[in-house]
């Protein structure tokens, strides 16, 4: 008796051991060929400390866009602004360095980096991590603070909006060659700025 209670416990084992590597077998192959992705259900977000309140937010193929409001109580100077992938450092650059930000103040914020080398995938869903440091306008440098944020979103196929051209975008501060989006006036376009040769500022 107890050796047929050993043999059908062993079959039930196996038979359900079978099924459930099966099972693990068609999750793996879904989850290979981008069918099954779990990143594709999860939400947009962007997290901002309490000092920066973010009202909107978009990942284009060449930076990011956000629009943010300035929470600190009193007027700021933003010192820099870094973003990174979960394990590359990215170029950036950002109109919002060096401006001072007004307190309540939402303000778009475009932020161009080299996507190069980053890995992103347009139409998939991708997490940025930035940083803000930035001081009390009354105050010096030597009191700044940093604040971390992230961007969890889709990338989308257009350039970040950068001004009405390339040369305002230069002279908002953006200094890296690439695609932009601009609007000269009736829709937006997408251009590619050419930020340093002979002063930079050229639309091609």
């Amino acid at each position: 008796m107890r050796n047929i209670k050993s043999q059908a416990a062993l079959e039930f084992l196996t038979t359900y051991g079978w099924a459930f590597l099966i099972i693990l077998v068609v999750i793996a192959s879904l989850s290979y060929f981008g069918i099954l992705n779990p990143s594709k259900l999860l939400p947009d977000r962007c997290n901002f400390g309490a000092e920066f309140g973010c009202r909107d937010y978009s990942i284009g193929n060449n930076g990011i866009s956000l629009k943010l409001s300035n929470n600190v109580g009193q007027p700021i100077i933003v010192d820099s602004v870094t973003a990174s992938t979960e394990s590359t450092p990215l170029t950036c650059s950002s109109s919002i360095v060096s401006a001072v930000w007004k307190s309540g103040e939402v303000r778009f914020v475009p932020i161009i980096c080299d996507f190069t080398n980053a890995g992103l995938t347009q139409g998939s869903k991708e997490k940025l991590n930035l940083k803000f440091r930035y001081h009390s306008a009354k105050g010096g440098s030597a009191f700044a603070k940093d604040v971390d944020g992230e961007v969890f979103a889709t990338v989308q196929e257009g350039g970040v909006k950068v001004g009405t051209s390339c040369k305002d975008a230069l002279n908002n501060g953006l200094k890296i060659d690439g695609v932009y989006t601009i609007n000269p006036g009736t829709e937006d376009i997408s251009v590619y700025c050419d930020m340093t040769r002979d002063g930079g500022g050229w639309t091609m």
